[in-house]
């Protein structure tokens, strides 16, 4: 637990460094749980604290969490009604069953209460999230398939993008390092966060140039994550320099 706190305060972290000690946690928790379930009679006074601590936090995110959204976010309200109040009635109802089991000291109903949370959030809240998405720029790779320009056009990605960017795409797109090992090609698109050089900008037209931004949310500036953020252009060779 103090690794993933130490982790977890670096503020250039990267969830890969979390990963490894995941998995023991994810152990130790296991343990831990079974232990305050089978011995919830005869545990000792710290642990049915830390028990009823930790349960009960989840009882109060369930009363607050609508609350919250209630006052601070009616904007979510308005444009989703049915997903929120489908939200709020859940959380209550699994808050009120939270408060029973830990007035019975009933650990287990707690447990399962905080998994049917969980549920409830991952079911009923995820459309509300939506209601934060703010990036009017925001274009992913997918259109790419289906565009009238594009959709018979040869793909590559040169340099580095951001996994998230291929996903959104759904297919494997073949790289390249050098513009050379291509320009046997009259016409293709490049997914890149470089520049164009002279001597591509010289032989060939751009005919299509398109910024990629996969940020759904973006600062008041208008500013996101820069590795979510490439440039596609559609290149065809000019004229003159086809030859025959």
């Amino acid at each position: 637990m103090s690794t993933v706190v130490l982790l977890s305060l670096i503020p250039e972290k990267k969830s890969r460094y979390l990963l490894p000690v995941l998995i023991p946690l994810a152990f130790n928790t296991s343990f831990y749980v079974h232990y305050i379930i089978t011995k919830a009679k005869d545990l000792p006074k710290l642990d049915k604290i830390l028990a009823i601590f930790g349960f009960g936090l989840f009882a109060f995110l369930c009363f607050i969490i609508p609350v919250f959204v209630f006052v601070k976010l009616p904007n979510l309200l308005e444009s989703h009604p049915l997903y929120f109040w489908l939200t709020t009635i859940a959380l209550f109802s699994i808050g009120l069953f939270f408060i029973r089991s830990l007035w019975q000291s009933n650990f287990k109903k707690s447990f399962y209460l905080s998994i049917t949370m969980m549920c409830s959030l991952m079911l009923f809240s995820l459309p509300l999230l939506k209601g934060f998405y703010n990036n009017a720029q925001f274009n992913n790779l997918s259109h790419l398939k289906i565009d009238s320009q594009t959709k018979d056009v040869p793909l590559f990605v040169k340099g580095y993008i951001a996994p998230e960017l291929l996903w959104e795409f759904g297919e494997p797109i073949d790289t390249f390092k050098d513009f050379n090992e291509i320009t046997g090609l009259n016409k293709f698109g490049v997914i890149t966060q470089d520049s164009l050089s002279y001597d591509i900008l010289k032989n060939f037209n751009i005919n299509l140039k398109q910024r990629i931004d996969i940020n759904y949310i973006v600062t008041q500036t208008g500013k996101g994550n820069n590795r979510l953020i490439t440039q596609f252009y559609l290149l065809e060779k000019k004229q003159d320099s086809i030859a025959y």
